[in-house]
Order: C-alpha cells, then sequence, then structure tokens
C-alpha cells in the first residue's frame, strides 16, 4: 500500500473515534453515553494510529536528513 493511501487511511480512523473522545471527555452527556470499554478502544485505535503516522513520517522524512545544515560556513 502506498504511504499517502496508509496515511489517508490512518487519519479517517482517528477523525472517527476523535468525536466519542472529546464528546466522552469534554461534556457531561458523553460521560454516559458511552462505556468505558468504547472509550477505552477509541483511545486505543487513536494511539495506535497516532504511532503508525509517526512512523510514516520517520519513512518519508528520515532523520539524517531532518537535520541538514545548510549554512556556507562548512
Amino acid at each position: 500500500m502506498k504511504l499517502s493511501t496508509e496515511k489517508l487511511l490512518l487519519r479517517t480512523k482517528q477523525d472517527n473515534v476523535w468525536s466519542l473522545i472529546w464528546d466522552a471527555e469534554n461534556t457531561s452527556e458523553g460521560k454516559y453515553k458511552y462505556s468505558l470499554a468504547d472509550y477505552l478502544d477509541a483511545k486505543k485505535v487513536y494511539k495506535e494510529a497516532e504511532e503508525r503516522l509517526s512512523e510514516i513520517h520517520e519513512e518519508e522524512y528520515p532523520v539524517n536528513l531532518q537535520n541538514i545544515n545548510y549554512s556556507n560556513n562548512a
């Protein structure tokens, strides 16, 4: 799978669970609307997607290329 496609799928997963997470953490109705299991599952999905997005970023932009100094003082 292309990295761009994978990133899009991961961001979509995050978007799908974000409303549940936000609602459960920030509204009084949300605290009683969702079960603890649903909330924890949503947090897990969000975290796993975030970790994979970080891995993809490192694959696309390796550390040795991120810190290039373009100074003329060499």
